[in-house]
């Protein structure tokens, strides 16, 4: 996670509500989604920003706390965002399992460029650090 993030270790406040806002929080911890499914990569051409705006979705719909999901999301569009500033998930280590699996079924084929610098990434991981990559 991105040092200083609004996400630094949160987990929402699980307990007596703290304000109005709060109220609409649920009181048991809520469960998460067992997969994400997401729509086909987009051919070159089509609409990227419809496909993102559902990869989105689907995320949030996934995870148990949607609103944090949801900003952490938005993190990986930054300008200044690198592979590398992501790979530590957090409180979200299902959630970016889950997302890494979703990626690489909607992905068309090992010879597209996306799919291949992920399973670049991917054994680079496996071979430095033997670990998965995540999904953000």
């Amino acid at each position: 996670m991105v040092a200083g993030s609004s996400l630094d270790g949160h987990i929402p406040n699980l307990g007596k509500p703290t304000s109005r806002l709060d109220m609409a929080t649920q009181f048991v911890k809520p469960r998460e989604g067992d997969t994400i499914k997401l729509k086909q990569f987009p051919k070159l051409g089509n609409s990227f920003a419809a496909w993102q705006d559902h990869l989105r979705d689907a995320v949030c719909a996934c995870s148990a706390f949607g609103l944090l999901a949801f900003q952490r999301a938005l993190e990986v569009e930054g300008p200044e965002a690198k592979f590398e500033d992501f790979q530590n998930p957090g409180n979200f280590i299902q959630l970016d399992q889950k997302l890494s699996l979703a990626l690489n079924e909607c992905i068309p084929g090992d010879t597209h460029m996306l799919c291949q610098r992920i399973n670049q990434k991917r054994t680079d991981e496996r071979l430095q650090h033997q670990r998965n990559i995540v999904g953000r």
